[in-house]
């Protein structure tokens, strides 16, 4: 499935053992129980056919997620071609596009649709650009992430890049932005 849509398509017609022809899934095992994964943005009313379940008794809300208590979460990533030397106006429009790309304040926005009957989900900045609560806590009116799946190496300034199948830690360039994880 390469798609939110065509998930829950599967997820639906697998509930209800009907094939809709012409579309992007086939169902040919008629009623069947479904894992599919799906971002917590969707689905918020409950109106679709399935619906969101605990990972070890632990719902995905950015609550969770910023006190490390929820870990399936995958962290947004841009890419570039590899092979073209940016240079300095170049990489420096790619980065504000990126850390646009990736404005709490407008992820806030957003996330009004995320919210569920088991509490508040959707997007988080990544802490790259911008600062998480140092109480741990996490601002709905400006949700960061202290935790990042990309790696800092020692010494260095410069974050490395995300890898989504790696353990989240805490990402923290510097000593004077240290956070409490509650």
């Amino acid at each position: 499935m390469s798609s939110s849509g065509t998930v829950s398509e599967c997820l639906t017609e697998l509930d209800k053992g009907v094939d809709t022809i012409g579309t992007s899934f086939s169902n040919t095992y008629g009623v069947r129980w479904a894992l599919g994964a799906q971002g917590a943005e969707l689905n918020n009313t409950n109106t679709s056919d399935w619906r969101f379940v605990k990972i070890d008794g632990i719902e995905p809300t950015l609550d969770k997620v910023a006190r490390g208590k929820y870990k399936d979460w995958v962290e947004l990533t841009f890419q570039t071609n590899k092979s073209h030397v940016f240079d300095t106006n170049e990489k420096a429009l790619i980065n504000e596009i990126i850390k646009a790309a990736g404005n709490p304040v407008v992820l806030s926005a957003t996330n009004k649709a995320a919210k569920h009957t088991w509490g508040q989900s959707g997007f988080m900045a990544a802490p790259l650009f911008y600062n998480p609560a140092s109480n741990g806590a996490v601002s709905l009116t400006k949700p960061v992430n202290p935790f990042s799946h990309a790696t800092i190496e020692s010494g260095s300034t410069e974050a490395q890049d995300v890898n989504n199948c790696r353990m989240p830690a805490v990402y923290d360039l510097g000593t004077s932005r240290g956070i409490q994880v509650k």
